[in-house]
């Protein structure tokens, strides 16, 4: 209990202010071994001009202060190596007198408050304090804290079972793989980072690059549109003079696949179309590539789906065990299942090695 107690004294010397500019120095640095990086001398001198405009005024001076409040900042990350937030789930059973008790010390200790949301925010960037985050977001819910920002927050595999949430904002919010076995949560909200406008007629299909960076979306109106998911400004605007039903990105990022009443790949670098794939008889529904980037397979509305060679762009395979439109298809993540969906109102699974007809 020793241990926890020298954590919450420590916190109680940092400010929210110290916290935040914490965050954006990290954020700048792109960097992912937050603890690595302030036990470096030079990177913390580096960061001191940003720490000192974030000190409380005061008679003291403000370079020896901002000094003294990384330390500590540091001295709570290597404090949080071993301790039980960062190893244990506080969500379990088994730790519900321990959180009362715990909640009970730091309720209304606003620092401390501070803290757990700073370990929130650590955990966008350094995948060591995810745990810790977990925890923080858990003992701040069941503390009723109304302020709680999650946006950017990565919670990839935590358990959250069991878990009551209420009125928290999770935007942007990582929770692949994460385990939500009875869990409550009400009024969730997500918070709109862009409202993007320009297709002027129904979009049809959206997706993102796989480094996040970019969006496309394409629509009635006959073209597709690149946007800067940041900003929201569209990057890119390819025309087309049919209806664009679906897209999809390579797994590298480099190529966008469309489909309308042929398949198109566009490069995402050059803007230019490097390829027309035809073979379908309607218009395609769905494109996906599969994880290796070597195979678009297409559902159509004339009821097939075809697997297509990206680099030859010859038709490797077509199936044709639906018997209405294919309005969806996706491959697994190893690539050996593709999955698809129909108008039918089956969805079968093929596996690769025998693809001559869906199972």
């Amino acid at each position: 209990m020793e241990q926890k107690e020298d954590l919450l004294a420590l916190s109680k010397l940092v400010e929210q202010t110290i916290y935040k500019a914490t965050i954006k120095i990290l954020k700048k640095e792109n960097v992912s071994d937050c603890l690595k990086y302030l036990s470096d001398e030079e990177n913390l001198s580096s960061c001191l001009q940003t720490i000192q405009k974030a000190v409380p005024k005061t008679n003291v001076n403000k370079e020896e202060l901002a000094k003294n409040k990384m330390k500590i900042v540091v001295k709570i990350l290597k404090q949080l190596k071993d301790h039980d937030i960062k190893n244990k789930n506080y969500c379990e059973d088994l730790y519900e007198e321990f959180r009362k008790d715990l909640m009970k010390k730091i309720q209304k200790i606003d620092k401390i408050v501070e803290l757990l949301k700073f370990l929130m925010q650590l955990t966008a960037l350094d995948e060591q304090f995810i745990q810790c985050g977990s925890n923080a977001l858990y003992l701040l819910v069941q503390m009723k804290n109304q302020n709680t920002s999650l946006i950017g927050a990565n919670f990839v595999k935590c358990n959250f079972s069991g878990s009551e949430f209420e009125n928290v904002d999770i935007g942007g919010v990582n929770l692949n793989g994460a385990l939500l076995l009875n869990y409550k949560w009400k009024g969730i909200k997500i918070q709109e980072l862009n409202k993007i406008d320009g297709q002027n007629k129904y979009v049809y299909s959206v997706c993102f690059s796989p480094d996040g960076t970019s969006s496309a979306s394409c629509s009635y109106g006959n073209s597709i549109r690149l946007w800067d998911v940041k900003t929201g400004k569209s990057k890119v605007k390819f025309i087309y003079n049919e209806t664009v039903c679906s897209l999809c990105f390579s797994p590298d990022g480099t190529t966008l696949a469309s489909g309308s009443k042929s398949i198109r790949l566009w490069d995402v670098k050059t803007e230019q179309q490097k390829a027309k794939f035809d073979g379908h008889s309607g218009t395609v529904y769905s494109v996906c590539f599969s994880p290796d980037g070597n195979t678009l397979a297409s559902g159509s509305w004339d009821n097939s789906i075809r697997l297509c060679n990206v680099k030859t762009g010859k038709q490797k395979d077509k199936l044709d065990g639906h018997t209405r439109y294919v309005y969806s298809v996706c491959f697994s993540p190893d690539g050996t299942t593709l999955i698809s969906g129909s108008y039918d109102k089956f969805v079968y699974g093929m596996l690769k090695q025998d693809n001559k007809k869906p199972n």
